[in-house]
């Protein structure tokens, strides 16, 4: 499932094969005292999928796109395809990406010669939002060498948006952001709720080991 209504999380949506949590130098979070702002009413319904269509269709693509070959600056050794050898519904409510030990394609990488054709898709060239509540169900594997995420990232960020690949993260009820104060990054920094802005203080970033690291 992913969906998208109204209020908490900036930058665009991008679906591809990494846990995140909450962790890294979040040791505590300093929090204001009630305000008396207004709660902003919950908007309409602007994105969501499903995946409820039959076992072996492929994916939506007037709502994800792929991203095809390998690499993507950090050495992964699979290379994505658009094929629903990777990528297909199961029937049951599910997308499933699949990462395979074969290579009948001959598709090349970095390395040589590929060895795991998977998938990686995205929204970002078919939807996106500015503020919104973000929300979506996945399940991920465990194991050495697997490096599976789900994951919103920045766009190419007009001004005042946020760092590209990074997110800002938005308090629900203040309006106002998560900042590390005076952007000292150090281990176990005290967090607060400061106005928002577009400084490294407030880029935030989805890890593979399931923690949210600033962007320091």
């Amino acid at each position: 499932m992913g969906r998208v209504d109204s209020t908490a999380i900036e930058g665009c949506g991008q679906a591809v094969t990494d846990p995140h949590g909450i962790g890294n130098t979040l040791a505590s979070l300093a929090l204001p005292g009630q305000s008396d702002r207004a709660e902003a009413a919950i908007g309409p319904l602007t994105w969501e999928d499903e995946f409820n269509a039959p076992a072996g269709t492929p994916v939506d693509q007037n709502k994800w796109r792929f991203d095809i070959g390998c690499g993507w600056g950090n050495t992964e050794r699979q290379y994505h395809t658009d094929s629903t050898s990777n990528a297909v519904h199961d029937g049951q409510g599910n997308l499933v990406i699949t990462a395979r030990r074969e290579n009948p394609a001959n598709y090349q990488c970095h390395y040589g010669r590929c060895e795991y054709p998977s998938a990686r898709l995205l929204t970002a060239a078919t939807f996106t939002q500015t503020y919104g509540r973000f929300e979506a169900r996945i399940k991920i594997p465990r194991g050495q060498g697997i490096w599976a995420s789900g994951r919103r990232s920045g766009c190419s960020a007009p001004a005042g948006g946020p760092t590209p690949g990074t997110t800002r993260l938005r308090g629900a009820q203040s309006g106002r952001c998560i900042d590390i104060p005076s952007a000292n990054p150090v281990e176990g920094a005290k967090l607060q709720i400061w106005d928002c802005n577009t400084t490294a203080a407030q880029a935030w970033t989805f890890a593979s080991d399931g923690t949210v690291r600033s962007r320091f």
